[in-house]
């Protein structure tokens, strides 16, 4: 006697106590979500995926996890390191208590694997397209925001609570293929904790995935070696943003950044934020070791998030112009020819005029250069008026007159230019 039975195709294989054929659940997989190897942006939005059906593990009857190829160059900065995911995105299936399969896809960015898992697992429904950020030290997820700032976000200072609630509630910023990119936003309200009935990711999931073995964990430290721009305004990502966009723009300031530092092989600049700076000083510039080689600018974090675009991208390239000229110097001191710097770059003499400092210390070479300073911040903010711009370049050079101190683009209050969100 044979016995037929016919179900839904969808049900015909998740009765089993174990998911014999990958294929059942690949089929699956794609009848709810419409997918094929041509959708690379279905899984995560923001960058290209594929899905290895080859490489899965079953962690029991009704859950299973499926590698994801990541098919762009993609980084997340992330207390302090920044965190390659070329082997950190699965695919999670898990079979709920109607035998009905539910999928997402889980991020990992670990930044420490010594006593457990640290770091963030990001987990985005496919179903409901929501994303949900938990935070691990050791381990343990934690749920406390206080504890969250405390590992995660700034040190303590009257900004800490604006800082890491932007981090907890906000967009987790990642580069793609070495653009600024809005890689992650929680959008979950529930409280914090996973459990085997839903797709959330946990660190049981990173230490099943066979893929994720030690050599697939890169952690990149920008170091004295590496020659580039390197960004590590972490947790301000208006400024992130405006420094992705400066040396990309066609104005010689910018072409002077981007041939010193993006394509040298000798010289780099890091921009990095504190809120200890005082509220009279917007960036600092200095050189970080004997041959100058490694620059490094210091915004103030409090003016980072007060300030429009166009006053950031002021800042920036005004301090990015101390680090050029410091290079410049030094290249000329090497080709033996140090006399040539005052030739190229001379300034405007005297310093002091009618008895008054026309320049504050250390910038009377900024003289003539505040015409290409002026455009500079014109080709980053087409819109903003030559008196403005010209306003801005002036600021920390040289001495303002009335009209141009009225020139109000650092905060908020001053209604003027491009609002950082």
């Amino acid at each position: 006697m044979v016995i037929i039975s016919c179900k839904d195709q969808n049900d015909s294989f998740i009765e089993n106590n174990k998911v014999d054929d990958i294929s059942l659940l690949r089929a699956d997989f794609e009848k709810q979500t419409g997918y094929d190897q041509t959708k690379v942006y279905l899984l995560t939005p923001a960058f290209r995926t594929r899905i290895n059906w080859d490489k899965t593990v079953e962690k029991h009857k009704d859950t299973v996890l499926i590698a994801v190829s990541v098919l762009d160059a993609v980084h997340f900065p992330f207390d302090g390191l920044q965190v390659d995911l070329k082997n950190h995105v699965i695919l999670k299936a898990v079979r709920n208590k109607d035998s009905k399969w539910n999928y997402s896809t889980v991020t990992f960015v670990p930044t420490d694997l010594s006593k457990g898992y640290s770091g963030l697992i990001i987990s985005r429904s496919l179903k409901k397209g929501i994303e949900k950020i938990d935070y691990y030290n050791e381990g343990s997820i934690l749920n406390n925001d206080n504890i969250i700032r405390r590992k995660f976000a700034v040190s303590a200072s009257k900004n800490a609570n604006k800082a890491s609630a932007g981090l907890r509630a906000g967009c987790i910023i990642g580069y793609v293929n070495g653009m600024v990119n809005f890689v992650s936003c929680d959008n979950y309200t529930g409280t914090g904790g996973s459990s085997s009935q839903d797709t959330y990711g946990d660190p049981d999931d990173f230490e099943q995935m066979p893929i994720f073995d030690e050599g697939s964990v890169i952690w990149i430290t920008p170091s004295k070696d590496d020659q580039d721009i390197i960004d590590s305004l972490r947790r301000y990502p208006c400024a992130q943003m405006v420094l992705a966009k400066l040396p990309n723009l066609e104005n010689k300031i910018s072409e002077w950044l981007s041939n010193t530092f993006v394509n040298s092989e000798t010289y780099n600049i890091t921009f990095r934020a504190s809120t200890t700076l005082a509220d009279t000083t917007d960036g600092e510039h200095y050189t970080g070791n004997i041959s100058g080689k490694n620059q490094y600018i210091t915004l103030n974090g409090n003016m980072l998030n007060t300030a429009s675009q166009e006053y950031i991208a002021a800042t920036m390239f005004h301090e990015a112009l101390h680090g050029f000229l410091h290079m410049e110097k030094l290249r000329l001191e090497e080709k033996g020819t140090p006399e040539q710097f005052g030739v190229l770059y001379p300034g405007i003499v005297p310093t002091m005029i009618a008895g008054q400092q026309k320049f504050v210390l250390n910038h009377n070479a900024y003289g003539t250069l505040l015409g290409d300073l002026q455009k500079a911040i014109q080709s980053f903010s087409p819109n903003i008026s030559a008196f403005d711009a010209m306003a801005l370049a002036k600021g920390g050079v040289i001495n303002l007159n009335t009209v141009e101190k009225s020139v109000n683009y650092a905060n908020k209050k001053g209604n003027a230019g491009t609002t950082c969100n």
